[in-house]
């Protein structure tokens, strides 16, 4: 895995240094439309990030939103924000429940809170999945490079990773000295205290701003619009976890390059797809299956449902050398950290049950659970590892704040009756966009394309803006032509534009 040409690889290798220190090399290929970032730890993908045009995101952004239903059994309302489904709000996310006395809190309903019609201003913590609408908080917060700035709290906190006691406290004194709560993130370590004053002021006028312009407004309404996907995805990747950038696209490498230390980053000039060069491509595509074969010829089967994903390990090919047990115990081991990088990879969240291989002593069990906590402690998903029930199956739970991979790239099988799961549309339009970038610089004029119709749709846009876009970026002219048979697309033929002219107008059927 990740083993590109050695002319190249010298350049981006990641150099690991302690398990506590550890540091990503991140590639983004950013070219088309769909913005695809893969993030690897010692050498392996762990995360990956997608975010494509027609898939709004709404986490971070701000709304006007009025209360349309109050629910005292669930201590939660549903609140109008104006998106297709009502966001989801709950009373341990509400204002004045936070400045509630504890005694009080142990007691306070939701209706007491809130009522229906009221208007609130909201921001959204977790995207709207399938039947369920978006997770928002009245407790907004904003998120700087060096600060989290909290306008309804009062707590002041340093990342732990700093761990300068003198400039702990120095952070905690900038803090005290402003309205609001205030935490410090590991950034702000080695900047300098203007720096940090700076943002601070930038992000309370940020908040003042909000609701002076909530005055003058009617609910719902989009009061203030989180940041681009590059300003999430730094949010996300603080700059002293990143060790190197590549990427492929100029623009966004002149964009990295004001905002973080220049020589982390670096531009990719090869044709060839930049996954594909860097091996992400092939992990992707694992990362769609079901099984994963494990480096001992064990495997893990992941069966991911609407309500749970359920992972069962299996010793496969592997018999051990020595004792059932040792080989039971030397499975689990290596199953339990590679479930740990498959959870990131995919993006699973909600309930998960771990079906290790049976091991008879408690000892076991709890060495398997610890070493899986210790592996998930760089995820940025809050976890929740429980104990092993009676059956022996692990518990834990993590935290999903957006679609997991498989949902974003597949769709149900329409011709197995919903069983099955299969490439998206837009996964299909996007690979034949990403392809017909490789051909860039092609000493032919023009490429014929076949597709569904699905696929052109997305792939030409309206009324055929994007297309025009495509051939202006490549430098050639793209004919497409709509095949109902087809599974997906195919590239027909590159030419010159009469020879693929006249071949479509020769055979009227194949236009």
């Amino acid at each position: 895995m990740l083993t590109p040409a050695l002319t190249f690889s010298y350049t981006f290798e990641t150099n690991i240094k302690s398990e506590e220190d550890r540091l990503r090399t991140i590639y983004m290929n950013v070219l088309s439309n769909e913005k695809r970032i893969a993030v690897v730890e010692d050498k392996k993908i762990m995360e990956t990030f997608i975010h494509r045009p027609n898939q709004e995101q709404k986490i971070g952004n701000i709304y006007l939103g009025r209360v349309v239903k109050v629910l005292p059994g669930m201590q939660a309302a549903f609140v109008d924000i104006g998106g297709e489904r009502n966001a989801y709000l709950h009373r341990d996310d509400i204002v004045a429940f936070q400045v509630l006395p504890d005694i009080k809190k142990e007691y306070a309903s939701i209706t007491s809170l809130v009522h229906q019609g009221q208007q609130l201003l909201l921001q959204v913590v977790k995207e709207q999945m399938e039947a369920k609408g978006p997770k928002v908080k009245e407790t907004i917060e904003f998120t700087g490079k060096y600060v989290v700035y909290m306008p309804y709290d009062q707590t002041t906190a340093v990342s732990r990773k700093i761990t300068n006691e003198e400039r702990r406290e120095e952070l905690l004194k900038i803090g005290a000295a402003y309205e609001g709560g205030y935490i410090f993130r590991s950034a702000s370590e080695k900047a300098a205290r203007h720096s940090i004053v700076s943002e601070i002021e930038h992000l309370q006028a940020q908040f003042y701003n909000i609701k002076k312009k909530q005055e003058t407004m009617k609910s719902p309404a989009l009061v203030c619009e989180s940041h681009s996907w590059l300003d999430r995805l730094l949010k996300q990747l603080p700059e002293d976890t990143i060790e190197h950038i590549v990427a492929d696209d100029m623009i966004v490498i002149k964009e990295l390059r004001e905002r973080i230390q220049e020589d982390k980053v670096s531009f990719y000039p090869r044709k060839e797809n930049i996954f594909s060069y860097f091996g992400v491509e092939q992990e992707l595509e694992k990362a769609l299956k079901k099984v994963v074969w494990l480096e001992n010829g064990a495997y893990l089967l992941i069966e991911q449902t609407e309500t749970m994903t359920v992972i069962d390990v299996n010793t496969g090919k592997f018999t051990g050398k020595q004792n059932l047990q040792d080989t039971v115990v030397k499975t689990n081991k290596i199953a339990a950290l590679e479930i740990a990088r498959q959870l990131r990879l995919r993006d699973i969240g909600g309930m998960i049950l771990i079906d290790f291989i049976n091991m008879h002593d408690e000892r076991s069990r709890e060495m398997i659970r610890s070493l899986l906590i210790n592996a998930l402690k760089h995820d940025s998903a809050a976890v929740r590892i429980l104990q092993f029930t009676s059956l022996g199956i692990l518990e834990m739970t993590r935290r999903r704040k957006q679609l997991s991979l498989q949902e974003q790239l597949m769709e149900q099988c329409t011709e197995c009756g919903g069983n099955g799961r299969v490439l998206s549309v837009e996964t299909i339009a996007y690979r034949l966009e990403r392809e017909l970038w490789e051909l860039k610089g092609m000493e032919h004029e023009a490429v014929w394309i076949e597709a569904t119709g699905e696929v052109l749709k997305i792939f030409t846009g309206k009324e055929g803006e994007h297309q025009k876009r495509m051939e202006q970026a490549l430098g050639f002219m793209i004919y497409v032509t709509e095949d109902a048979s087809l599974n997906g697309y195919q590239i027909r033929q590159l030419g010159t534009k009469n020879e693929i002219k006249n071949k479509i107008n020769r055979d009227p059927a194949e236009s």
